[in-house]
Order: structure tokens, then sequence, then C-alpha cells
């Protein structure tokens, strides 16, 4: 087979391994059509370019080469061998190579059968796990004809970086049974090694250093120690698959007149832990199984981010403890005691801890700044008003209409508004208006979202304990303790852009629905995006329904367009809550929405309560108006975007300079970073992004001076002011923060 542009390419089993790797061969500019039993699985190829078949004939009838990944001998046996299996309809000359980690015998018997229909064969299983496959660093252990082999090579250096010709098929499974034999045997033993350590009080950091240094290293530990540490056991290969290559690993042994006793204990350690924890179950739960034997959880004490260490900032921590939970003001400022920032001084686009380290600061309050901290412009709006009218009365004031006035000049989905003092008071007023609008109880949240502390919508899908090769969805649980079991009585959740789940929730509730809210960016989540299909969907379905729709544009508003994500969208939503960049760091609110919805908010009988006591007060006020004038009247958010396309730029350099598979989400004034080969499109998507290096590469970051939260939920904001800072320093120390994040 001549490999050019033009080669037809079929690859089925679009899974873990096989959706990178056919992901690789579109981005190369082949023609490839796929197939899977589950169409889901290849949506992300099918938004790339690739063609779906619907059925093994339609794929393969017209292929110059196919492809297959499958989980195991009895698939392979089934989708090349059956009846209506692929050498039953591939044409002659055509060439097949199988992925999959097989057994001998089989792999000698497609070789025969191939051979009587004319079509070459290759047997090519893979090693390097799922990140290979995303980064086109894949090991082959490839048995068949060499001139086959090498008329594959084009292909194989797509999607692999090794390639191992190993004679006669059935030598690559033996190949790569070896290597998973020896994979799995260092799995077991660094769980029990990390334990003795642990045991002993020796920092888990530490043995780790001593592990890379010494004959201990391997890249079983570099890669299966951060999946221990993250507690997420590496969920891109199932105990299944490792009893799996375990059971034919040990065929091959007794084929040949010998017992793998290391093998055999390794095989039983797999099973047990398969038995516990299922099938689909990661790989590393071997080592769950020790850690609940010993009821000693294997993680860092995170020494090794200690940012800066000082006996002032010690002191501060310690005080702190004695008269505060935690010993900070809030849950989300506390990240350790060796972590926890103290900040004393804030300007333009950095902070100063109380070490006097300036950092470049990302974080921005979680997002409130969209144009600098201290902005003189706003503060000096400030003063003014303290100075001339104080900063509160309890009564009414003209600023007040002056504000909503400007904010329905950016946002045509206003006619009427309330203020409110944080988000989670924004919220609280949106879902008590839909509920008295609608006369219903219940509401729809979306996965990955956050809406403030208010008790109902403080419920989420668990994705951290949620196995994603499993069948069932992750648990639905409370953020914390003190949330009532009876809010979740009247929650539904919902995956985003999930346009089958929205019908049917819909089916379900369609007379119980009050509200459905929802970040149409998820600014909790690393801007995972609506689509414009699935939100238009949301929106006909909420006005057919009589359900209120509310865009929760606390981080979005005023941030991702002078409109936010209404305008960004053009979507007009029922109700609409606004805060953060409302007032550029000033405690200040809002929410509204269609005269005729707002318009139940009042204090007649039976009207919707709503009112606080600094809810207007003059000092948040006076912040909006400004910063609003200088949104809609300046080229702020135009600088803002720029700079932020910029600094993904720069990024984008550092993470393809080591090889890293990334990809941004969510627009410029707040992207969400993404170790992995598509953009997420949910929640769940987010849970097999590499995570665990993103949160090194933050730490290491935070160590050089640049801040931000070290959590790929967490966004990058950008503001005003970074249009002026040294993107070549940026670049620099995140160059050097990824180089140690993999070291």
């Amino acid at each position: 087979m001549k490999n050019n542009q033009n080669t037809k390419i079929t690859f089925i089993g679009v899974g873990n391994m096989g959706n990178p790797m056919a992901y690789n061969l579109i981005n190369s500019g082949y023609s490839v059509t796929v197939y899977d039993l589950d169409k889901a699985k290849a949506q992300n190829l099918i938004d790339s370019g690739a063609k779906f078949a619907s059925d093994l004939e339609e794929s393969v009838k017209d292929a110059d080469l196919i492809m297959t990944s499958l989980p195991g001998p009895a698939q392979v046996r089934e989708v090349i061998l059956g009846e209506n299996g692929v050498l039953n309809f591939a044409q002659k000359y055509s060439t097949l190579i199988d992925t999959s980690t097989s057994s001998v015998e089989l792999a000698q018997e497609i070789e025969k059968e191939a051979k009587e229909k004319s079509i070459h064969y290759l047997e090519a299983p893979i090693t390097n796990a799922v990140d290979g496959a995303k980064l086109g660093t894949l090991a082959f252990f490839i048995g068949g004809e060499e001139d086959v082999f090498e008329s594959s090579k084009d292909i194989f250096n797509i999607l692999g970086s090794d390639l191992f010709y190993v004679g006669k098929p059935g030598n690559g499974a033996t190949t790569k049974l070896i290597t998973n034999l020896l994979w799995f045997v260092n799995a077991a033993a660094i769980g029990e090694g990390l334990m003795l350590g642990a045991k002993a009080g020796i920092p888990l950091e530490t043995v780790t250093e001593a592990l890379k240094k010494s004959a201990g290293n391997s890249w079983v530990a570099e890669h299966d120690i951060p999946s221990i540490f993250a507690g997420h056991y590496d969920p891109s290969f199932s105990l299944e698959l490792c009893c799996k290559d375990l059971r034919l690993v040990s065929e091959i042994s007794k084929s040949q007149g010998f017992d793998l006793k290391m093998g055999k204990k390794a095989y039983e350690l797999f099973e047990e832990a398969k038995k516990k924890y299922g099938d689909h179950a990661p790989e590393l739960s071997v080592v769950k199984l020790l850690e609940e034997e010993m009821d000693i959880l294997l993680r860092p004490t995170k020494t090794e981010n200690k940012i800066i260490s000082s006996p002032s900032r010690a002191e501060l921590m310690k005080e702190a403890h004695e008269h505060m939970p935690q010993g900070v003001g809030e849950n989300y400022r506390y990240w350790g005691d060796e972590n926890t920032v103290f900040v004393k001084k804030s300007k333009g686009f950095t902070i100063t801890d109380e070490n006097n380290k300036e950092f470049i600061d990302f974080r921005l309050g979680y997002g409130p700044i969209i144009l600098g901290y201290a902005d003189e412009r706003v503060d000096q709006a400030v003063i003014n008003q303290i100075s001339s009218g104080g900063t509160l009365t309890g009564f009414s004031t003209a600023l007040d209409t002056k504000v909503v006035k400007q904010i329905k000049e950016l946002c045509p989905n206003i006619e009427k508004m309330r203020f409110a003092n944080s988000g989670t008071e924004a919220v609280i007023g949106a879902i008590r208006t839909a509920r008295g609008y609608t006369n219903r109880d219940r509401i729809a949240i979306v996965e990955g979202g956050f809406h403030g502390l208010f008790d109902e919508v403080m419920w989420k899908a668990s994705v951290e304990d949620w196995d994603p090769k499993g069948s069932n969805p992750p648990k639905v649980i409370p953020f914390g303790g003190g949330i009532p079991d009876s809010t979740r009585n009247l929650v539904d959740l919902i995956q985003l852009n999930d346009h089958e789940g929205l019908r049917e929730l819909f089916k379900k509730r369609s007379d119980q629905l009050a509200c459905i809210i929802l970040e149409p960016i998820i600014g909790n989540c690393g801007s995972i995006s609506s689509t414009k299909e699935w939100l238009n969907e949301l929106r006909k379905l909420c006005t057919e329904n009589g359900t209120m729709l509310i865009m929760d544009e606390v981080k979005t508003g005023f941030r991702v367009a002078k409109g936010g994500a209404g305008e960004l969208y053009n979507i007009k939503a029922d109700l609409t809550t606004y805060a953060k960049a409302m007032g550029n760091g000033y405690p200040v609110a809002a929410f509204g929405g269609k005269k005729e919805v707002m318009d139940v908010v009042g204090s007649n009988q039976g009207g919707v309560v709503h009112g606080g006591t600094y809810t207007a007060n003059l000092i948040g006020l006076s912040a909006a108006h400004k910063t609003l004038e200088i949104l809609s009247q300046t080229k702020a958010l135009e600088t803002v975007n720029q700079t932020g396309e910029k600094i993904k730029e720069i990024l984008g350099r550092v993470f393809t300079s080591h090889g890293i598979e990334h990809r941004f989400a969510g627009p410029p004034s707040m992207f969400g970073i993404h170790f992995t080969s598509t953009v997420p499109t949910n929640y769940r998507d987010w849970r097999i992004t590499d995570s665990a290096l993103y949160e090194r590469f933050a730490w290491n970051l935070i160590k050089g001076g640049i801040m931000l939260e070290p959590d790929s939920r967490e966004p990058w904001f950008i503001c005003e002011a970074h249009s002026k800072m040294d993107f070549g320093k940026l670049e620099d120390i995140a160059m050097k923060a990824m180089k140690d994040a993999l070291n």
C-alpha cells in the first residue's frame, strides 16, 4: 500500500486509545471513516471531519487501510474474523493493522485468513498509554510481512515515535505482553514501596525523589506515582484490561514450558482489586486496595509546593488559626498551612504578598478585576461618592436608576433589574423570582457549574470519584456539610451540550420546572462552553414549557463581551445574574430580565420578597457606574481580548515545545487550559484531561511568580492592565515550569 493524502483510512474502535490515534490521522490530512458501537465516542472525530459508518461493511468496503483498536481477543475475533467481520468485506490488497492486544494464536489465525483473501495484515499492539496516543508518541510492536510494514511507515510515524519490527505475527503480542507484565508487576510494587515509606514517616515527596535518582526509577514510576498522588489511580486503563493481559501473557509462558511466578502474583492482586472495585475501575486500584487495607492514603504533603516559606508568613498563619476556621475568612482561600497566601498590596496586574514577593496575577480574585487592581478611575469615583454623598442611607438614590440604564444599554435582555451584594444573592433573587412567576418549585442546574452558596444549587456531580469507562453516571453529592438532603429533592442535574438529556429532562419535568440556571461558559470548569445549537435548543424548550431560562453571568457578564454571554451567543434569557466585573473588585451584583417576570418582585401581597441592608449601597453602585462607563466608552475589553490571545499564543508555544497535547476553552478574557486532544464539551470530559500535570505546572508557575489557581477547573482571568506586563518573562517562567512539571 502506498500511503498518501488520498489513502482512504477506516478506524474501527475509537475508545480511549483509538480515538486519539484516529484524531491524529485526521489532523494529518487523511480522509478517515470511523466506526464504533457507541457513536457518541466518535463525535469529536466527526466534528473534526471524519465520516461515521453505519456498520462494518460500509466502513471497510472502499478502504485502502483498515485500523482496529479493540478491548481484547473476543472483540478482535468477532470484528475481524466474524461472519460480518472485516475480512469478509475488505477489498483485495487493502491493509489491515490491528493495534489491539491479542493472543499469539489469534494473530496467526488472522494472518492465515487474510492471506487467503489477498489482504495484507500487520499485528501492531501498542504501549505508552493514552498520553502516548494523544501525543503521537506510541511504541508499536509490529509483526507481519516486512515489506507491508515498510509501506505503512508513514502512518505509523504519525501515531508513534518508536517502531519495533518483531517478525512474524504473534511476536507483536508477545513483546507487548512482556512490557505489560513488567508494568503491572512494577505498579503493584510501587504501591508497596510508597506504603513502606508512609509507614516509616518519610515524606512521600522524598521517597519519590529518591526513586527518580536511583535504580528504582522507571517509566512506570514516573507515570503512575502522580496518578496515585492525584487519587484518580489512572482511569485510562481498566482492571479488566490488566487482568486480560496478565492472562494472555501467562498463556504464552505456559505454551513455552514455564510459569510466571511474579506474573501469577500480580494477576491475583489485580483480580482481587477487580472483584472489589469492578471491571472498569482504574489500573492502580491495586494500590487503592493496599491503602484501604492499611487505612493510609498515599498522598504528598505538598511541602514541595511551598510558595515561600518564611517566619513572618508562618506567624500570620498561626495567629489566623486562633481566630478563624482554617485561618482564613472563607474556605476557598485556604491552600494548606504552607501555601495559604497573605496579600498586602495589589496594583494593576500584580499582587504582593507579606514576604514582599510580587506575582503577575491571573486569578484576579476569581474574576472581578476587569480593568486592573486599584484602578485610579474607579477608585476616584468611589472616593468622590463617599466624600460628597456618603455610603449608605437605606433609601433610594438617583444612582440606582443610572446604573440600571447603563446595563440595559449594554444588555438587551434586561428590561428591569434589582441589585444585590454578591453573586450568591443575585442567584437567590433570580431563582426566587422564577419560582414566583411560574408558581413552580423545581429547578435544574448543569454539571460543573457553580452558582454560589444557596443550598439548592450546592449539589454537584462527583466526577473525581467517577469511572469514565463505566456505565453509571457520577454520583450527585452536596458541596459540603450543612446542606440538607431535602434540598436535593427539588433539583435536577443535566450535562452541558447533551441534547438528548435536555429533551429527556423536559419530557419528565415539563410542568414542574420553574427554571434552568446555567453558566453558558462554565467559569468553575475551565471555561468549557455551551454550543450555540444546544443553547438555542434550551431556549426553545424553556419557552415551550413555560420554564424560566436563567443565565448566570456572574463571571461572564461585562467580561466576555460588553453585553456578556448573552451578546456572545445572541440569546435572550428570561433572567440574568451579574456581579464580579460589574464593579472591578467592589462588592456589587444584580439580577434582572423581562419586565413581566421581574414585576412579580415587590412588597405587595404575594409578591416575591427581595431586600438587604447593604443592597444598592453607594460604594458598590459608584464603582459599577464608573466601571460600566469605561467598558462601554473605551476599548478596554478589546485590549483585554487581544492580551488574552497573546497569552494563549505564548502558552501554546510552551506546551507544543514540550510535546504536550493541549486545548484552550472559552473566550480570551477568561480561558481554560486542558491537557487533552480535544476541547472538553462538559464536566465529565474534564475528568479525563491530565489535571495532575496541570496542577504541577501551576504550582511551578506560582513558585516562579505567576499567580493562578492550581486547579485546571479555574480559568485564567485577564484584565486591561495585563497589556503592560512583560510577556517574555511569562514565557520564560512558563517554559521552566513545564520542564520541571515533566521531570
